[in-house]
């Protein structure tokens, strides 16, 4: 995931839009950030993990990046290419996964609640997480205006 200064980009690439890419095992974001100055570039792309899972936060290989896009549209390859043309680097974020809480007793003790990816994790797919975090939000706030019930009972719900 790097940012990349627009004006490091080809004119072509620049861009105050969002944009998504979606296929097969991959899905790819590019959004600008800092008032427009910066453009980032998020690329999900379904494949092994590094070997080394402790140290998360990888160099990744671009060579790598474009082989696993090659079947895809040119303005994404584009895109992609134009990372490392512009002098960034491409990074690598292993995504982990672990089953949801069963049930509420597992995301509810006492006065403390587990809400969002917390409590049912979910791998980045179109901000599926953030709404789900909202969804827990709006949830939440209906449970705590139970004021008849003590609060325990009240996450629990």
């Amino acid at each position: 995931m790097p940012w990349v200064p627009q004006d490091a980009l080809p004119q072509a690439l620049r861009t105050t839009e969002v944009t998504a890419w979606l296929g097969p095992r991959l899905h790819v974001v590019q959004y600008p950030v800092r008032r427009g100055e910066l453009q980032n570039l998020v690329v999900i792309v379904q494949g092994p993990a590094p070997q080394d899972l402790e140290n998360w936060d990888h160099a990744a290989n671009g060579a790598d990046l474009e082989a696993a896009l090659a079947g895809t549209c040119t303005a994404l390859q584009q895109a992609v290419r134009g990372v490392v043309d512009a002098g960034s680097g491409w990074r690598l974020w292993p995504l982990c996964d672990r089953p949801p809480v069963r049930g509420p007793a597992e995301m509810a003790q006492g006065v403390v609640a587990l809400l969002g990816d917390a409590a049912h994790p979910m791998r980045p797919y179109l901000a599926q997480g953030a709404g789900m975090a909202i969804e827990d939000a709006a949830e939440l706030q209906r449970a705590l205006a139970m004021h008849d019930l003590d609060v325990p009972l009240r996450l629990r719900r």
